[in-house]
């Protein structure tokens, strides 16, 4: 079962700048809309957008062309992207969805599924009906509540899905998954420059970003094909350092590091003539 997972970030932007992008009164900012496809950490779909579009107005909306997921691929998502119509939209073609619930959702406990497990992480696993007026009309089927406590931030977690094949530990494992676009978004912003803009034309700002995800996607299609056991942070750093002389990058990507940090620090011998 492919592994999806859906969110956005916020690039802010310094609104006396970039009069175009403006996002609240006083401020400014773009969102960036992305599913990533966690078999290779990879992005499967971006667009971008002005930073008042909501997380699920943008999802639902089909002008913004995101893509239909494979029969039987998994989806999970924040709590920004609860819309039980939409959900139940996935639900009828064939996909799982886990996404983490709102505190303030109505519903009828219709019981236990299944016997929890012995691991403390699992705290209830229920089956649900929504008990608001949109019951029959936005999700009119049976739901699953996962009652999870996060060891790190010592806090219980909701979790629902439509699927009720799966284990609870399972579940829990797929949504502590989701970390994946956290740390692909804190990556793209720290080491692809998308804080700091050359331009301040919505034109120069756009086409930055876009240049960002293709150096990204070059530098996983590199990584996967040689085969390099580094990070990509290492190979960025070391693309940099050849980028302008006439070295072939894969032959360099053959070498082994230790033995090039070896020759670094060992001392020339003086010549004597």
């Amino acid at each position: 079962m492919p592994v999806f997972t859906l969110d956005s970030t916020t690039i802010s932007l310094c609104l006396s700048q970039f009069p175009w992008a403006r996002y609240r009164k006083r401020k400014g900012a773009i969102k960036l809309h992305t599913l990533l496809d966690h078999d290779g950490c990879l992005p499967c779909y971006v667009s971008l957008s002005d930073g008042k579009w909501h997380d699920v107005r943008f999802a639902k909306n089909p002008e913004n062309g995101l893509p239909k997921l494979p029969p039987d691929s998994i989806l999970t998502m924040d709590r920004g992207y609860i819309d039980f119509n939409w959900l139940y939209s996935l639900h009828c073609n064939g996909t799982t969805f886990i996404i983490r619930s709102k505190s303030n959702m109505n519903y009828d406990d219709l019981g236990q599924h299944k016997k929890l497990p012995k691991n403390r992480k699992i705290l209830a696993d229920q089956v649900i009906e929504l008990s608001n007026e949109y019951k029959y009309e936005d999700y009119p089927e049976s739901l699953r509540l996962i009652r999870i406590f996060d060891s790190k931030s010592k806090k219980t977690i909701e979790v629902l899905t439509n699927n009720f094949k799966l284990s609870a530990l399972k579940k829990a494992e797929l949504y502590k998954g989701r970390w994946e676009i956290e740390e692909f978004f804190k990556w793209i912003k720290q080491h692809l420059k998308i804080k700091t803009f050359i331009g301040t034309s919505e034109n120069a700002v756009y086409t930055q970003v876009w240049i960002a995800m293709i150096v990204y996607l070059l530098l996983s299609f590199i990584k996967f094909q040689k085969k390099y056991s580094y990070s990509l942070l290492e190979l960025k750093r070391v693309l940099k350092e050849i980028v302008w002389e006439h070295r072939s990058l894969f032959e360099i990507l053959k070498v082994n590091f230790s033995d090039l940090f070896k020759l670094k620090n060992t001392p020339i011998q003086e010549a004597f003539y």
